[in-house]
């Protein structure tokens, strides 16, 4: 069986990591997370790395744009430009919804690697 590393458990991580896993028959996937949690860039004031996110931010893509194909934001969020929360919200719900954190590995640094 063949084995990938996803680098990372932001929005970019966790979709590789769920249309990755859709093959779990023929590889074995697992997400290396320098943080304590998922969410990547959207995690304010993340002790274990540095982030462009500040208090005020305000996405400049409408939420329709950045939903994953399958995984609509909820329909309770009526505004379509979301903040930082909001968007964290919905990544954390995403990798719960889709059995993810089984898959990743928090408080982790990939030092090397072979391919």
């Amino acid at each position: 069986m063949k084995r990938v590393a996803v680098i990372g458990a932001g929005a970019a991580g966790l979709a590789a990591l769920r249309s990755l896993s859709r093959f779990q028959h023929k590889i074995e996937v697992v997400a290396f997370e320098r943080s304590n949690r998922v969410g990547g860039t959207w995690v304010h004031n993340d002790p274990f790395k540095p982030t462009s996110m500040y208090d005020n931010l305000t996405t400049n893509l409408p939420k329709e744009a950045m939903a994953f194909p399958g995984s609509p934001f909820p329909s309770a969020i009526q505004h379509s430009f979301l903040n930082h929360q909001e968007v964290l919200g919905y990544l954390e719900s995403f990798a719960k919804q889709n059995n993810l954190h089984e898959k990743i590995k928090v408080s982790n640094i990939l030092i090397a690697s072979t391919y």
